[in-house]
């Protein structure tokens, strides 16, 4: 029996012992810990330049083509039918942006056609595939930037001559 009541108060004298003394940490916690924001300036757009592929000559174009405006500041003229166009009244769109210094941004460009319509004929041409010559957007310490667009005309065959074909298209510009 003396040996039943030393165990039963071996047994005692470990439950009474706090569980905490054979617990070891399971959190820990990291203070001070710092949190910012930057609030960014606006950012803005404006066309500067029209996109302008100049004077085609309705003679030249009589089997249709495609002529390619470069998106350079230079305005590179190529494609079928580019020595119909007057060397000296085209132009690339040129664009500024304004927004936070050296802040990066994107540009999303037209990714379907748009068709510039006749102003008296009716008839439409298309433009597509839109370029830039900026490869990563980023604005420089007095947050500007200029970045140009081209894009690819398409003249169908027999084009009506005589008259002026104008359309739209969007440029839009975010932080990235």
């Amino acid at each position: 029996m003396k040996k039943f009541i030393i165990s039963l108060l071996i047994v005692a004298a470990f439950v009474a012992i706090p569980v905490s003394v054979f617990a070891s940490d399971v959190s820990a916690t990291a203070t001070g810990n710092v949190a910012s924001a930057q609030i960014l300036d606006d950012i803005s757009v404006s066309n500067e330049v029209p996109l302008n592929f100049g004077q085609l000559y309705s003679s030249g174009l009589t089997a249709g083509g495609t002529i390619i405006m470069q998106g350079n500041a230079a305005g590179t003229l190529t494609g079928t039918n580019a020595s119909a166009v007057e060397a000296n009244t085209h132009s690339s769109a040129q664009f500024d942006v304004n927004g936070s210094a050296n802040a990066a941004y994107i540009i999303t460009l037209p990714t379907t056609d748009v068709d510039l319509t006749g102003a008296s004929t009716g008839t439409v041409i298309k433009l597509s595939a839109f370029t830039t010559d900026v490869i990563s957007p980023t604005l420089n310490g007095s947050g500007e930037q200029t970045f140009y667009v081209g894009a690819t005309l398409t003249v169908p065959a027999s084009v009506p001559g005589g008259d002026t074909y104008t359309g739209s298209y969007n440029v839009t510009v975010a932080y990235n």
